[in-house]
């Protein structure tokens, strides 16, 4: 996943934020209370939506913007060859969210259930993945420690993406076990064979 640009326009402290990213590394630099860590919470929210952005709407949408203003993300990005694009708006005063994603200028989804199974597909993490490996603050850097080990286990699997090969296995095993099922039946049937031709015998002799 190589990110191409991000635009943000009245994004917490942001009336309009404008970023193109080069090939190789980029660095965010700035003083403390910046918004060097809220363009990131800003990709993730483009990504994921509010739920990504770990508060409430009202407190996504800058101060001073007036309330008919609408707070939209657009982030671009790079894959395989292919181009992405992900516009995600919180709509004037009731906040009302709206999603579009598109793949090479083509929308492909408009719905939010649409746009995250197409985004999760597309970029291999959901947002919880997202955080615990692409990027945390500083105080959540101990948050994938923390989780239970059945839920870190189950996170860093999603990360991996070996849950599709743990199903692939799952479905080996039940093909497995109803082949063997199969041959069971089978081998009855045979056992049972040399008594059913003992029992024909049987009605053939009282015939004759």
């Amino acid at each position: 996943m190589h990110l191409l640009s991000l635009v943000c326009r009245n994004y917490r402290q942001f009336a309009e934020a404008q970023l193109e990213f080069v090939d190789g590394i980029t660095g965010i630099i700035g003083n403390n209370g910046a918004g060097k860590s809220t363009l990131i919470e800003a990709i993730a929210f483009a990504l994921y939506g509010p739920l990504a952005a770990r508060t409430i709407k009202e407190n996504i949408k800058r101060e001073s913007a007036s309330k008919k203003d609408d707070v939209q993300v657009t982030l671009c990005w790079e894959t395989r060859g292919s181009n992405f694009e992900v516009v995600r708006t919180l709509k004037g005063e009731r906040l009302s969210p709206t999603v579009e994603f598109k793949v090479n200028g083509v929308l492909q989804a408009h719905s939010a259930k649409g746009v995250q199974t197409a985004i999760e597909h597309t970029v291999g993490l959901d947002w919880q993945a997202f955080y615990a490996s692409f990027f945390a603050r500083q105080k959540e850097l101990n948050a994938l420690s923390e989780l239970q080990s059945s839920a870190r286990k189950e996170l860093i699997v999603r990360m991996l993406r070996i849950d599709s090969v743990d199903k692939a296995i799952d479905r080996v095993k039940e093909d497995v076990k109803e082949q063997r099922m199969r041959r069971d039946l089978l081998a009855q049937k045979l056992v049972d064979l040399p008594a059913l031709e003992q029992l024909l015998k049987g009605k053939i002799s009282e015939l004759e």
